[in-house]
């Protein structure tokens, strides 16, 4: 065999090992999200994430703090609810910064993963990191207090429900 055909299987060869291992990596490093308990604050955020995801309103409003359950937060949850679909991302919950006995912090970083087009790999992807305020209710469950990702719990009670009062 001519040592030009050589060279040539060779850089094609380790092109091909190139591709598969660009493309295999990002699977191998996301791995299935543990399951927290619930009554912790990765837990609540967990919870409530499968909540937006399923437009499981019940179960969002359930785990939203005494100021976010209005009637009118509820009907504007309900609304976003059935546009703000999860598919698209993978969640991985990060950090949690406790600010006193009472209330926590909870970063996520959410990743948008985009449909393989002419020119991008299958796992392009975009992320986020999103903080979720969680406070303790007097029965000691994590409740959430804002978020401004996926439903924008601040932007609903600041813009659409400001007049009324909470429960």
């Amino acid at each position: 065999m001519d040592p030009s055909t050589r060279i040539l299987i060779g850089v094609v060869a380790s092109v091909i090992v190139l591709v598969v291992v660009a493309i295999t990596l990002p699977r191998l490093i996301d791995q299935e999200e543990a399951t927290y308990p619930p009554n912790t604050p990765e837990g609540t955020v967990q919870r409530y994430l499968k909540a937006v995801s399923d437009e499981d309103t019940d179960t969002a409003f359930a785990l939203l703090t005494e100021e976010n359950t209005t009637a009118c937060m509820e009907d504007e949850l309900r609304d976003r609810l059935r546009y703000s679909s999860l598919d698209r991302y993978r969640v991985r919950l990060g950090e949690v910064e406790e600010t006193d006995a009472e209330t926590v912090t909870v970063t996520v970083r959410a990743t948008w993963i985009r449909e393989p087009g002419l020119f991008e790999f299958p796992d392009d992807r975009d992320s986020s990191e999103h903080d979720f305020e969680l406070r303790r209710s007097v029965d000691g469950f994590w409740l959430i207090a804002e978020s401004e990702w996926p439903t924008g719990l601040k932007n609903i009670r600041d813009d659409y429900c400001e007049d009324e009062p909470a429960p």
